[in-house]
C-alpha cells in the first residue's frame, strides 16, 4: 500500500504528462462555489492532441476504470464521457473525469469539475471536487498517472490506488453520525466549522455556536460521561432509581466471581468493567472452569471485571436525544450457519465476500480477532471446525454493527412504559443523548413484566444503526439532535459582512467596527493589519489566509463580524467562510499583481473573482455594489440574493431606474449624502462633515458610501448612521 504513492510519482515522472502544481481551494472560488482540488497539469507533446487520435485510448480507459461510463458529462446520458472520448477531447478533461471516478470507488461520492486552459500553452487546471484535501490530491495525481501509463503502455495499479483512497477515508473523514448531523445542519443554513481531524466539529457562529464531538454535545456532562462509561456504577445508579437490571459483582479476583456464581447458579455474562465494542466479553458462562477463562479473558482488557447473570431475550438500543425517546432497533450479533463441509473461517470469509461485493449492503465484514477466537474456544471450537448443516454459532459477543452485527429498526413497537422508563433513565443519568441497551423478550412488552433488564447506557451513541438499519424503517434522527441543539426560529448565526475591491477594504471595516462598538455590540473585524475584537488588535495575521476569517467565527464572544476579502484571498485559497449576510464589492482597479496567477488575463476575469464575495451571501442578504463600474454592475446578473447600490453620482438613466424601482441606493449629489430605499430619499450628512477620508472623487468615499448603506442594511436610522460619519 505504501509503495502506491511512490509509483504515482514516478510515472509522473516519466510520462509526458506533468503536474506542475497542486493547490486546495477552501472555499468558494474562482472556478466554483464550493472547495476544489486545483491541479495545474501540463500536457506536454499531448497539447491540442485529441483522445480520438491515440490509437487504443479509449478502449484501454475503458479497460482500466469502466465505471466511468456512469459519467454523463456534457451529453447528459449514461456513458456520455466514453462519447466523448470516442470523438475526441483533451487528457486535461479526462484527467478531470478519472480523478472524479477514482474517489467514487473509494466511497467519496464527487461530480464536480471542469478543466480550463492556463495563459501557458498547453497547460491546464484541472479543478474537481473532494470530500478529503489528502484523499483529492492523490486522486488527482493518479488520474494523470493512469493517462501515463496508458500512454507509455505500462499497468497501473487502480485496485491499490483505490485501497489507498479508502484508508484515507476511513481515517480522515467524519465518522458516520458526525456527518449525518453536520449534512442536517448544513441543509438548514448552519455554519459548520470542523475543529480537528476526528469529529470535534462547530455548529453555528460566534456566539450561537454550539460544539458536538460525533454524538456528544457541549451541553453533555463530563460526570455523565464517565458514569455511563462505568458500566458497574451505572448499574447501582439504576438500581437506586427502580430501573430492573441484571445481578452483578464487581471484581478483581477470579475467587470472587466463582463465590458469586455458586450463590446464584445461573449463567453468567462476564465483562470489563470499562471497556468498548465488546472486547474481553463473554456469555452464557456455565460452569466455575469456564468463569475462570472469562475472567482472565475480560481482566486483559480492565483489572476490574463484572460478573452478572445472563438474561435471555434479545438485544434492543433505544435512542433517547433532549430526554425524549426518538427510535428503536434490534441488534443481531455476527453469527454463521453450518453447511457440514466448510470451517467457520471458510464460511466467516464467503458471508464477508458477499457483504463487500453486494452494492445494496452496508453490514461490515466480520474479523477473526482475539474476541471471536475465545468466543469459539468457550466452545470447544476452532477457525477450523466443521459445523454440522443448520447449526449457528456466534462471533461477535455485541451488537455493535462496525463489528458485523446487523440492525433491525423496531421503533414503533416499543412499548409506551418502556419508552418512558428510558427517558427517565436519561434524566437519572444526566445525558442528553443516549443509547439504553436492553435485553428483552418482547420490546413490547413493559420492562417489569417480561424479566426484562438494562444491560448498558451509551453516552456517545452511533446512529447509523437507526439512519441505515439494516431491516426496516430508516429514522433520521439527526434531526432530532439538531432541533435539540437549534430550537425552530433560534439564531445560529452572528451576522457576517465581507468586503472585497481595489482599495478601501479597511477604511469600509473601520467605519462598520466604530458602528457597531457605538451599538453596544461585541463586533470581531479581519484588517489588514490582523485581527480585531471590539476594535482591539488580538494578532497580527498574514491577511490572505482564508482560514482568518474561522477566527472571528469560531469566537463564543462575538456578536457580529466584518472581514475583508482580497481578490488574492479567493484566488489562492477560496473563501474562508460558507456565506455572508452582506457581500460589498467597492471598486475594481488595475493593479500589476493580479495578472500573476495563470487564469487572469483581463479586469474581467478580476471582476469575476471578486463577484464571489457578492454572490455568496444568504437569499434574505444583500450584495451592495459599485454601480459606477460596470463590470461589477454585472455581478447582479448572478446574484442569489438582493442588490444595494452605490455610486459618486447621482444615478441618471438606467442606473435612475433603480433607484425608482426601490432598491437601496446611495450615492453623492453636490455636498450632500442621500440614500433612497424603497423610493423613500433622504439626506444622510454633508460630505464636509464626515470625519473619516472622503474626497470626491476618491476611492475613500466609495468605502464610506458602502458603509452608510450597508448599516442601513442592518436596520439603521439614519440619525445613528450619521452620528457614526460625522462625530469623533
Amino acid at each position: 500500500m505504501a509503495e502506491i504513492e511512490a509509483y504515482i510519482d514516478e510515472l509522473l515522472n516519466e510520462g509526458p504528462l506533468k503536474i506542475e502544481e497542486t493547490g486546495v481551494l477552501v472555499g468558494s472560488n474562482y472556478f466554483s462555489g464550493g472547495p476544489v482540488i486545483r491541479i495545474r497539469v501540463n500536457l506536454g507533446e499531448y497539447n491540442e492532441v485529441f483522445s480520438n487520435l491515440i490509437p487504443g485510448f479509449l478502449e484501454d480507459l475503458k479497460r482500466r476504470i469502466p465505471t466511468l461510463e456512469e459519467h454523463f458529462c456534457s451529453l447528459g446520458v449514461k456513458g456520455g464521457f466514453f462519447k466523448r472520448v470516442e470523438e475526441g477531447t483533451l487528457l486535461g478533461h479526462v484527467m478531470e473525469h478519472t480523478a472524479i471516478e477514482m474517489q467514487n470507488m473509494a466511497g467519496m461520492d464527487i461530480a464536480f469539475g471542469k478543466t480550463r486552459e492556463t495563459k501557458v500553452p498547453g497547460v491546464y487546471n484541472v479543478v474537481f471536487r473532494f470530500m478529503d484535501e489528502v484523499a483529492g490530491i492523490l486522486a488527482g495525481k493518479g488520474a494523470a498517472a493512469l493517462l501515463n501509463a496508458i500512454l507509455l503502455k505500462k499497468d497501473f495499479a487502480v485496485n491499490e490506488l483505490v485501497e489507498k483512497l479508502v484508508e484515507i477515508r476511513e481515517t480522515r473523514l467524519l465518522g458516520f453520525s458526525t456527518r449525518a448531523i453536520v449534512e442536517e445542519a448544513a441543509e438548514r443554513g448552519i455554519p459548520c466549522i470542523r475543529l480537528d481531524k476526528y469529529n470535534l466539529v462547530q455548529l453555528g457562529s460566534g456566539k450561537y455556536r454550539k460544539n458536538i464531538r460525533a454524538t456528544i454535545t457541549e451541553n453533555t456532562s463530563v460526570i455523565a460521561v464517565e458514569t455511563a462509561d462505568n458500566k458497574y456504577t451505572t448499574s447501582q445508579i439504576l438500581t437506586d432509581a427502580g430501573v430492573p437490571v441484571p445481578r452483578q459483582i464487581k471484581i478483581i479476583r477470579s475467587r470472587d466471581a466463582l463465590i458469586f456464581f455458586k450463590h446464584h447458579r445461573k449463567p453468567m455474562a462476564v465483562k470489563p468493567l470499562e471497556g468498548r465494542r465488546g472486547m474481553g466479553v463473554t456469555l452464557g458462562v456455565a460452569d466455575a472452569k469456564a468463569l475462570v477463562k472469562a475472567f482472565r479473558h475480560a481482566a486483559a482488557i480492565d483489572k476490574e471485571v463484572i460478573v452478572q447473570e445472563q438474561t435471555e431475550g434479545n438485544l434492543y438500543r433505544i435512542l433517547v436525544i433532549d430526554h425524549k425517546y426518538c427510535a428503536a432497533v434490534m441488534l443481531s450479533p455476527a453469527c454463521i450457519t453450518g453447511n457440514g463441509k466448510d470451517g467457520i473461517a471458510t464460511l466467516t470469509e464467503e458471508m464477508n465476500r458477499k457483504r463487500i461485493s453486494d452494492p445494496n449492503s452496508n453490514l461490515y465484514p466480520v474479523e477473526f480477532d482475539k474476541d471471536t477466537l475465545h468466543i469459539l474456544a468457550m466452545q470447544q471450537m476452532t477457525p477450523d471446525t466443521i459445523l454440522p448443516a443448520g447449526i449457528k454459532v456466534q462471533l461477535k459477543n455485541t451488537g455493535n454493527i462496525r463489528l458485523g452485527s446487523s440492525a433491525t429498526d423496531v421503533t414503533d413497537k416499543v412499548n409506551e412504559y418502556n419508552r418512558f422508563v428510558c427517558e427517565r433513565i436519561t434524566k437519572v443519568m444526566n445525558l442528553d443523548v443516549a443509547g439504553i441497551d436492553i435485553i428483552s423478550p418482547d420490546i413490547s412488552r413493559p420492562l417489569d413484566s417480561n424479566g426484562a433488564v438494562v444491560i448498558d447506557v451509551n453516552a456517545a451513541p452511533d446512529f447509523r444503526v437507526h439512519i441505515r438499519p439494516h431491516t426496516g424503517t430508516p429514522r433520521l434522527v439527526q434531526k432530532n439532535f439538531v432541533d435539540m441543539l437549534f430550537q425552530k426560529g433560534s439564531p445560529c448565526r452572528i451576522p457576517l459582512i465581507s468586503v472585497t475591491g481595489s482599495h478601501g477594504k479597511s477604511l469600509f471595516t473601520q467605519i462598520i467596527e466604530k458602528y457597531y462598538f457605538e451599538k453596544g455590540i461585541y463586533a470581531g473585524a479581519l484588517r489588514t493589519d490582523g485581527l480585531y475584537i471590539n476594535r482591539n488588535r488580538i494578532k497580527t495575521l498574514d491577511l490572505l489566509n482564508a482560514s482568518n476569517t474561522a477566527l472571528i467565527l469560531k469566537d463564543p464572544t462575538i456578536e457580529a463580524a466584518v472581514a475583508e476579502t482580497p481578490v488574492e484571498t479567493i484566488l489562492n485559497f477560496g473563501l474562508g467562510y460558507e456565506m455572508a449576510d452582506i457581500g460589498v464589492v467597492l471598486n475594481l482597479v488595475e493593479k500589476p499583481e493580479y495578472y500573476t496567477y495563470d487564469h487572469i488575463r483581463d479586469l474581467e476575469d478580476v471582476a469575476y473573482a471578486k463577484s464571489v464575495v457578492a454572490e455568496e451571501v444568504h437569499s434574505d442578504g444583500y450584495a451592495v455594489l459599485n454601480a459606477s463600474q460596470p463590470l461589477i454592475l454585472e455581478i447582479t446578473e448572478r446574484l442569489y440574493c438582493k442588490p444595494a447600490f452605490f455610486s459618486q453620482q447621482r444615478p441618471e438613466g438606467n442606473l435612475r431606474r433603480l433607484a425608482d424601482d426601490g432598491r437601496p441606493f446611495a450615492w453623492f449629489e453636490g455636498p450632500f449624502m442621500i440614500l433612497s430605499h424603497n423610493r423613500d430619499q433622504y439626506e444622510i450628512c454633508r460630505r464636509n462633515e464626515i470625519v473619516f477620508p472622503c474626497a470626491e472623487g476618491s476611492h475613500d468615499s466609495e468605502s464610506v458610501l458602502a458603509a452608510a448603506l450597508t448599516m442601513h442594511l442592518l436596520g439603521e436610522r439614519k440619525e445613528m448612521i450619521r452620528k457614526i460619519l460625522c462625530d469623533l
